[in-house]
């Protein structure tokens, strides 16, 4: 199992790309959804939703993995852009 644990940061500044670039293109969703400008701001926003959650849920994955009704698996936990880049390369050496 892989687990992409990457910062806040990291994670706001991706969520905040994304997210204009479908409100400006109107890009569909899914059902006809879009994404508004406005949602950016909102209480309902995806940005809000990740700065409320980052934390709890790090917490419960890193509790997770040291479960041991998960030892059984085999969990790589990336926590940057360049490990993710290193394991990649790893699968694909051979």
């Amino acid at each position: 199992m892989v687990v992409l644990d990457f910062p806040l940061p990291v994670v706001l500044g991706r969520l905040t790309r994304r997210s204009v670039r479908r409100a400006r293109t109107q890009e569909e969703l899914w059902s006809g959804n879009r994404e508004r400008l406005a949602m950016l701001v909102s209480r309902d926003s995806l940005l809000w939703w990740a700065v409320k959650t980052h934390g709890r849920n790090r917490r419960r994955y890193s509790a997770r993995m040291h479960d041991a009704a998960w030892t059984h698996l085999e969990i790589v936990r990336l926590r940057s852009l360049p490990a993710v880049d290193r394991y990649v390369a790893s699968l694909t050496r051979d």
